[in-house]
């Protein structure tokens, strides 16, 4: 991997967080975004594809994602085009980004985990992240000796148990603390995953700057979203992929059953609100059920909901949910294509032989997020960037794996095992005249145990082929 093609990336993931950031507005910082994008293309297609075209690349990452993964897509570029083409749009900026944001999704999903290794993409994740925490702390820094305005900070300040003091959450560059710890969140898991793997200490560092930074937050659900990533590596790494899969499923249950038995606990007197949210889910909810087939269209989903929104303090928020925002834009289809293209290519992944248990854990911790955030895929933001490089490696990754299983299968033969007492060597290592027992097994590389059988020579009489016909046979 060159470092030209990596310092091109992260440019782009710079770039993308302008849309959410104190710096420019989101219309300039949506341009910047399209525009790093195309530079990312031409210089990938010049310097790093030039012998198969960036075409020929996007025609063959296409063709290895699943077929559900594209009737979803599909179903959502067309419900975006659809709304574009009958005017239902705010502005002008949201009519262009209904048609370009899928076809980034698209590229990003498809051709950037085909030219930028899981590797170097961890690396260059948790770089950025550490930069963000540095940035953000030489901010408040910068604000307590009033050297720059308060306006960078974030308006609300949150309370530290520890402390037992109020402080303004770590925010950086973004415009919301949330949007930084979905960034942190994946950082740090890139970062542990990295001081695992390479056992250096600057990776253990940025682990901790992460994290830090993570709690400086105050983000509650990227840190749950965190915490279950981190359970995911190491049950992993622990207990193999039957504790894995029985990890996801009592993880699964259990948010199922939350979310089901949620509306039933204030009857009981518990009042569970989770910051406003559960109303601000509520109201979604109230707003899809009148057009409940083709949705609102594009726009801004707090003027979308706000009429449903009792309190007043909350009417200027989003749904502060990916899911039922995507439904409330585009509708039941855009909603249900939009959950089975997050929950199908995870599911995908998990049950194939072998997974790659960095991007499940980050998957996961993502498909958590969006439960409680309004980021999703769909945006120019370098949140739903990094959320569609990760479950396009998913997709690419499971294909890959899937495939050099069968291939190896395919060209396995049978072998013979044989028992360390009746191996039928002598001491100096000559082959014996005693037989030996000798049974077929399945291949074991990492074992010196198994030796593989020769292939007999064949014969071109008939009489040695009937007899090696009844050879193979019973050797089979």
């Amino acid at each position: 991997m060159g470092l030209p093609l990596l310092v091109a990336f992260s440019i782009l993931l710079f770039c993308s967080i302008l849309p959410h950031s104190i710096l420019v507005s989101s219309t300039i910082g949506s341009i910047v975004v399209i525009l790093g994008y195309v530079i990312f293309g031409v210089f990938t297609a010049l310097h790093w594809h030039n012998r198969r075209g960036i075409l020929r690349s996007l025609i063959e990452g296409i063709r290895a994602v699943p077929l559900t993964c594209l009737v979803c897509l599909f179903v959502v570029t067309a419900l975006y085009t659809f709304h574009v083409a009958l005017g239902n749009y705010s502005t002008i900026t949201n009519a262009i980004s209904g048609l370009i944001i899928p076809l980034l999704v698209l590229f990003s999903f498809v051709y950037i985990p085909r030219v930028i290794s899981p590797e170097s993409f961890l690396r260059v994740l948790a770089g950025i992240a550490v930069v963000l925490v540095s940035l953000g702390g030489i901010i408040h820094v910068a604000v307590t000796i009033r050297v720059a305005p308060e306006t960078l900070l974030w308006p609300y300040q949150m309370n530290v148990p520890i402390i037992g003091s109020e402080i303004y959450p770590l925010m950086s560059l973004t415009n919301n603390p949330n949007t930084l710890a979905q960034i942190l969140f994946a950082g740090t898991i890139a970062s542990f995953v990295l001081s695992v793997r390479t056992d250096r200490r600057a990776y253990g560092v940025f682990t901790g700057i992460c994290a830090v930074g993570l709690l400086a937050t105050g983000s509650r659900a990227s840190v749950l979203s965190a915490v279950v990533a981190l359970a995911i590596y190491i049950v992993y790494t622990r207990g193999g992929q039957t504790y894995l899969r029985a990890t996801l499923g009592l993880l699964a249950i259990t948010i199922v059953s939350v979310l089901i038995l949620l509306p039933s606990l204030n009857q009981f007197g518990i009042h569970v609100t989770f910051t406003g949210r559960v109303q601000l889910w509520t109201a979604t909810m109230h707003a899809i059920a009148e057009r409940p087939i083709v949705g609102y269209g594009l726009g801004d989903a707090s003027e979308m909901i706000n009429t449903f929104v009792d309190d007043p303090a909350l009417q200027e928020f989003g749904p502060h949910n990916s899911y039922l925002r995507m439904t409330l834009h585009l509708g039941i289809f855009g909603g249900l294509s939009y959950l089975v293209l997050t929950g199908w290519v995870f599911l995908r992944h998990v049950t194939a032989k072998r997974i790659d248990v960095p991007f499940v854990a980050i998957g996961a911790g993502f498909a958590i997020n969006q439960l409680f955030e309004d980021n999703m895929m769909f945006e120019p933001t370098i949140v739903s960037i990094v959320m569609t490089v990760v479950f396009g490696y998913l997709v690419a990754d499971h294909l890959h794996l899937r495939r050099t299983y069968r291939q190896e299968h395919r060209n396995r033969r049978p072998i013979m095992r044989c028992d360390d007492s009746d191996t039928g060597l002598n001491t100096n290592g000559s082959m014996s005249s005693r037989s030996s027992s000798r049974t077929l097994v399945r291949p074991d590389p990492t074992s010196a145990r198994y030796v593989a059988k020769p292939k007999p020579k064949r014969r071109t009489n008939r009489r040695s082929r009937r007899r090696y016909g009844r050879r193979v046979r019973r050797e089979r």
